[in-house]
C-alpha cells in the first residue's frame, strides 16, 4: 500500500471541508423545512427565544409597578 503524500491529504481535506459547507449550507435547511420534527425544532428554539426575552421584561415591569406602589401605600397609612 502507498503512503500518501502531503498534497494527497490536502486535497483530502479540501474536498471534505467543501462537502461538509454544502451539507451546513444545503442539506440542514432543506430537511428542518420539510421534515416535522426539525420544524418542531425550530418551533421550540424561538418559544425559548420568547421566554428569555418575555420572563425578563415581565419581572421588570412587576419591579417597576411595585416601587411606583410604596408610595401610595405609605401615603395610605
Amino acid at each position: 500500500m502507498t503512503k500518501l503524500t502531503d498534497e494527497d491529504r490536502e486535497w483530502i481535506r479540501l474536498v471534505g471541508r467543501e462537502l461538509a459547507f454544502a451539507v451546513f449550507k444545503e442539506a440542514i435547511p432543506a430537511h428542518e423545512a420539510t421534515c416535522p420534527h426539525g420544524q418542531k425544532l425550530i418551533k421550540l428554539k424561538w418559544m425559548m427565544i420568547g421566554i428569555g426575552i418575555g420572563i425578563p421584561l415581565a419581572s421588570a415591569g412587576l419591579v417597576a409597578a411595585t416601587i411606583k406602589l410604596f408610595p401610595a401605600i405609605a401615603a395610605a397609612l
